[in-house]
């Protein structure tokens, strides 16, 4: 590394100190310090990337001695498994370093292909017990298979997959697209994906989507700095009653659309660490999680928010929502439905920047078989903080603001 001096500056009383973080491959600047006779001058906490390159084309493995599995769901293609109205009845995938203890070559129970990518040197083989109907996936002797840029769709091989197994082979350091990863999986009950790198990743939008018979969910490695979308994520996970998302780092995330939709047996929510400056669309995020009884969106930042239709409706269990982090001012559209049928929510708080009232175009693209500008449909025990009480004859988005003397709203100014 060298250091170029500024204005002739003499640089030989001068101490550099960099560290190089061997998994990033990255050289950060930590400081510098200017020793002189007078005084010694430092800066700290710069962390000036050095040195660093990524392709976005290809993949490139740490170590091109192992294999990479063809991209997306197409490591299956030449599946010999039946079908059922198009889709595999695949109910086991398991990873494995050689050939499964009871395969043999030309026995009609057993079909095998190879599932390699182009850019590989390496192999990587199936074996499909037909009778049982087992996929095995092979490095062929070596000790992972590095899993493809695009592993989206990757295990969406129908509503029979029950167990996946050997994930602890599958190196994920690679991958930038992890949507409908899991998809449709509605017969897994356990997902233990601890040993998952997801570092890369950039999109996560219905990695979970229709995975309705979980009850375990290990994201507990999850790094999640590069993910720009979360949409529909855990949609219609209905048997999951815990997620710890607390370590979740969702700063560059900019589409929650339909994050947590009919995820209806969760009790629970830790969002507390959720960073969401950039999320433009929140619509649906939590339609139906109606086991929740309480949400902390104490540190929600929705300044960027265009979309709020349908965010809460349905959670019949909430009687708080504190909103008093929420803006208003970038709504496009009337948010349709947006506390819809919280039968219970007696309470909203809100700041003095989330007015809806002044909302007043429905959006063209919605379909919605009731009145567009009706966002308090079924809330029959809310009442404003100026003692406002709902009726059924008015639930647009008219009251969509801080109840005042002469100004009926269903908001609470949070002091």
């Amino acid at each position: 590394i060298i250091i170029n001096p500024v204005d002739n500056t003499d640089m030989k009383d001068t101490k550099v100190t960099f560290i190089y973080d061997i998994n990033k491959k990255m050289v950060n600047l930590k400081s510098i310090e200017l020793i002189t006779n007078e005084t010694t001058k430092k800066t700290t906490k710069t962390t000036t990337k050095i040195t660093t390159t990524e392709k976005n084309a290809t993949l490139e493995p740490i170590n091109k001695d192992y294999p990479i599995i063809k991209k997306s769901n197409t490591w299956f293609e030449k599946t010999k498994i039946p079908k059922n109205r198009g889709l595999t009845q695949i109910k086991n995938i398991t990873f494995i370093k050689g050939k499964p203890d009871n395969y043999s070559d030309n026995n009609s129970n057993w079909n095998s292909y190879d599932a390699t990518d182009p850019n590989s040197t390496n192999k990587v083989t199936i074996y499909e017990d037909l009778i049982n109907n087992h996929v095995y996936i092979s490095s062929n002797g070596k000790d992972k298979i590095y899993a493809n840029l695009d592993s989206s769709s990757m295990f969406s091989t129908g509503k029979s997959l029950q167990e996946i197994s050997g994930l602890e082979m599958l190196d994920t350091s690679q991958v930038k697209n992890m949507s409908k990863m899991f998809l449709d999986a509605q017969s897994l009950t356990s997902l233990d994906l601890s040993n998952f790198n997801t570092e890369k990743v950039t999109d996560m939008s219905d990695m979970f989507y229709e995975a309705r018979s979980l009850t375990s969910l290990d994201l507990s490695n999850f790094n999640t700095k590069s993910v720009k979308n979360m949409s529909r994520m855990f949609l219609n996970t209905r048997s999951l009653t815990s997620l710890d998302l607390s370590y979740f780092d969702t700063k560059n995330v900019e589409d929650m659309y339909g994050m947590f939709f009919w995820a209806s047996s969760l009790t629970s929510l830790d969002l507390s660490n959720f960073n969401t400056e950039k999320v433009t669309n929140m619509s649906n995020m939590f339609y139906w999680a109606s086991s929740l009884t309480s949400l902390d969106l104490s540190n929600f930042n929705t300044e960027k928010v265009t979309n709020m239709t349908s965010m809460f409706a349905r959670n019949e269990n909430i009687k708080e929502l504190d909103l008093s982090s929420f803006s208003s001012k970038s709504l496009k559209y009337i948010p349709t439905g947006m506390f819809a049928y919280m039968g219970n929510l007696t309470t909203i708080y809100v700041a003095n920047n989330f007015d809806l009232s002044n909302v007043d175009t429905p959006n063209p693209e919605l379909y919605y078989s009731g009145d567009k500008h009706d966002i308090f449909t079924g809330c029959s025990k809310l009442k404003g903080g100026n003692g406002t009480k709902w009726t059924s004859s008015s639930v647009s988005v008219t009251y969509g603001r801080i109840d005042k003397p002469g100004q009926p709203g269903y908001f609470t100014l949070k002091q």
